[in-house]
């Protein structure tokens, strides 16, 4: 699923939270699409907060790079893993009505992202 195709285009801010080291690199691409094939798409899009787990600044460069080109504001800080978070994801609430949090399944061993739309 692409996030641009999921996305509304009204959305101003974009915050990714628990972002495991399995997702970061399809993560970052998904980013990159959004940022360079988005504006026309996202014109409101200002801001994009990413909570990592571990911070990967080499895979962020390019981002960090489209997004100032674009004038996305791009905020990346480090997440504390709690062993509790594993469990907060489950079918059910995968399956509620999007409204402002969409899960996403991304790891084989059940991980997922929030994404927060704002």
């Amino acid at each position: 699923m692409l996030l641009l195709d999921i996305l509304p285009a009204s959305l101003e801010s974009l915050g990714i939270t628990d972002i495991e080291d399995c997702d970061y690199p399809s993560l970052v691409a998904e980013l990159l699409r959004l940022v360079r094939h988005g504006p026309g798409l996202f014109a409101r899009l200002n801001q994009i907060q990413l909570y990592v787990i571990q911070i990967d600044e080499d895979a962020l460069a390019v981002l960090r790079t489209e997004c100032e080109s674009a004038g996305i504001d791009l905020k990346v800080e480090e997440q504390q893993e709690e062993a509790w978070e594993h469990y907060l994801v489950s079918p059910e609430m995968a399956a509620l009505p999007i409204d402002t949090e969409v899960y996403i399944p991304v790891c084989d061993d059940g991980g997922a992202f929030l994404l927060v739309l704002g």
